[in-house]
């Protein structure tokens, strides 16, 4: 199967965050419509129709409100930056200016951007660990080795995935050919919940 020409979402990172994804085109399949003509007989007429495709999809860390705000405010600056655009050029001009966004899982964590699970896994010694001039107990723990901090997987959509994907299955001419091309969303998380 073909495979679309962007992936969509965030260039690859050392400490990857919410959602890279691409997709199969959808395969042109031949089908027969049946067709009712004449009352008690039934014919069909061969067509040929674009029903199936399949993503893949790779999961990073979710983001916090204070994150994502970073990473919209940096998304909408590669919008501007690759309007007209050859695009050749765009992953490019992404990647540059995506390199604000923090790249480090200690980074992330302490700058509020990312949440995670964390867990103990050593206790011997904890009790006598003199208390160092980290941002936190917790931040002392994890740095010293006796607590684990793992980041909490994206499991939401990305912001522009399906409009990606359902623009990819296009006729070429009717393709949309500048930048980015994406449209601003609405967080609705109450709807999300009443959906899940």
């Amino acid at each position: 199967m073909a495979v679309k020409s962007r992936i969509e979402g965030r260039p690859l990172r050392k400490c990857p965050v919410l959602l890279r994804q691409t997709s199969f085109l959808a395969l042109e399949e031949t089908i027969q419509f049946r067709v009712d003509s004449v009352p008690g007989e039934d014919y069909s007429v061969t067509g040929r129709h674009k029903a199936r495709f399949g993503e893949i999809k790779e999961r990073g860390a979710a983001v916090t409100p204070k994150a994502r705000e970073l990473y919209d405010h940096l998304l909408a600056v590669c919008m501007t930056r690759t309007i007209g655009v050859d695009p050749k050029e765009v992953d490019a001009i992404v990647g540059d200016v995506l390199r604000q966004y923090p790249d480090d899982w200690r980074e992330l964590r302490q700058q509020g951007l990312i949440d995670c699970e964390f867990r103990c896994i050593k206790r011997k010694g904890i009790d006598s660990l003199p208390r160092k001039g980290t941002p936190s107990l917790l931040e002392q723990l994890t740095a010293e080795g006796f607590v684990e901090a793992t980041p909490v997987t994206y499991e939401d959509f990305l912001p522009s995935s399906a409009a990606g994907i359902f623009q990819s299955n296009l006729r070429a001419e009717c393709q949309v050919e500048t930048g980015l091309n994406l449209q601003h969303g609405n967080a609705d998380p109450k709807g999300f919940e009443r959906a899940s």
